[in-house]
């Protein structure tokens, strides 16, 4: 069974859904994660922690995605107007990276944007264009 981590920034919440609807076709036996939680992570004072992950307050929402990343074979990481100020979908790439020998990552503009970029112009050459073709093939 493939195991999927889908980087995002939530603004792209529809795009994150149509390319969870892959699960309809009976032949794919993938799983999907992402940083949402199904529980949220309380601070001391008992409340949610929505801290940027170079904060130390963050370590429990950190150790959470790290898990999730830990048990997905790829990731995903869907590329609308905003990710690019995402810190979090930012340090999801780098920590993926960092723990898999061989990283397998496709960038992917949302569907309908096709300009949208990350902060880090390393990437900039590798993001592809909304394509459910070409994700069903790499999803594989």
């Amino acid at each position: 069974m493939k195991t999927v981590f889908i980087s995002y920034d939530h603004d792209d919440q529809k795009s994150r859904l149509d390319v969870e609807s892959v699960r309809k076709n009976g032949n794919n036996s993938i799983v999907f994660h992402d940083g949402s939680l199904n529980e949220p992570v309380l601070n001391s004072n008992g409340h949610i922690n929505r801290r940027m992950p170079s904060d130390l307050a963050s370590k429990g929402v950190r150790d959470k995605i790290e898990n999730k990343l830990k048990d997905s074979s790829k990731l995903l990481v869907l590329i609308g107007r905003n990710t690019h100020s995402s810190k979090w979908v930012e340090w999801e790439i780098d920590t993926f990276k960092s723990i898999k020998k061989k990283p397998d990552i496709l960038f992917m503009r949302v569907k309908g944007d096709a300009s949208s970029r990350l902060a880090n112009k390393n990437y900039s050459a590798l993001i592809k264009n909304w394509n459910m073709l070409e994700l069903n093939n790499w999803l594989g």
